[in-house]
C-alpha cells in the first residue's frame, strides 16, 4: 500500500534565515517543501489494513532543498541547510 493514496501532494515555500559560513552574511531564503495533506476520506475498496494505516496517517511536510546559494554577489557559495528539521507534522 502506497501512502500517497492517503494524501494530496503539493509544493510550497517557506522563509528561513540562514548564515553563510564563508562570508558570514545572514539572509532570508525561500526553501521548498513537499506538503502531504491527509485526504478527508479513504478511497472505496480499501481493505482493513489500509483503513488502519489511514486512521493513523498524519499530514506532514518534507524539506526538498538541502542547500541554497549565498545571496552575496561576491561569495555565491553553497550553503548547506543544516540545523533545521527536515520533516514537520501538520495539525489538522
Amino acid at each position: 500500500m502506497d501512502e500517497r493514496r492517503f494524501c494530496d501532494e503539493s509544493n510550497t515555500t517557506k522563509a528561513a534565515v540562514l548564515r553563510c559560513h564563508s562570508c558570514g552574511e545572514q539572509q532570508t531564503y525561500q526553501l521548498r517543501w513537499l506538503v502531504r495533506q491527509k485526504k478527508k476520506h479513504l478511497s472505496a475498496g480499501a481493505d482493513e489494513q489500509a483503513r488502519s494505516r489511514f486512521a493513523k496517517f498524519q499530514s506532514y511536510m518534507v524539506l526538498i532543498d538541502d542547500a541554497v546559494v549565498c545571496a552575496n554577489s561576491r561569495c555565491r557559495r553553497r550553503i548547506e541547510v543544516s540545523g533545521m528539521k527536515t520533516t514537520a507534522y501538520l495539525s489538522d
